[in-house]
């Protein structure tokens, strides 16, 4: 009996979210993006506290769909909160609100496969919010630090 070939292209749609991550972890990481966000200062801050309390107040809702796409909506909040009234931390910005424009189209994919393929997705997915959440607070920390503390 013949093996069934190999789809084309099958495995080159779970490569697309972590290249897209890994775009916007660099930006997040970026100095001249860390002073931006300095400079909105308590803005910043705000934002941040309150991306965190949303996060703390889902713990236990963060799997499943329901969950990931409240961590995903949380997280674009947080993103457009940050650079409301900056164009250019937004512009900055852009490759994270790309990223979860990836997430989004994962989480309405996952939503039609069957509980063992959905389950498999939603633990990339997570992985994915995990690094960007991770990413957005790390650099507002960073963004909130007295000069020479690290």
């Amino acid at each position: 009996m013949a093996t069934p070939a190999k789809r084309p292209g099958a495995s080159k749609g779970a490569a697309i979210a972590p290249a897209l991550t890994e775009q916007a972890l660099r930006v997040l990481n970026n100095p001249i993006v860390q002073e931006q966000i300095l400079e909105h200062g308590g803005a910043v801050i705000d934002a941040a506290r309150q991306w965190g309390a949303s996060v703390a107040d889902s713990i236990g809702e963060r799997f499943g769909q329901n969950g990931l796409e409240r961590r995903a909506a949380n997280l674009r909040s947080a993103v457009s909160g940050l650079s409301k009234d900056s164009p250019s931390l937004a512009a900055a910005l852009r490759p994270v609100a790309e990223s979860l424009d990836e997430v989004d189209q994962l989480l309405k994919v996952s939503a039609a496969l069957p509980f063992a393929k959905r389950k498999k997705a939603h633990r990339r997915i997570d992985d994915v919010l995990d690094n960007l959440e991770k990413g957005l607070f790390d650099a507002t920390l960073h963004g909130s630090r007295p000069d020479g503390e690290t």
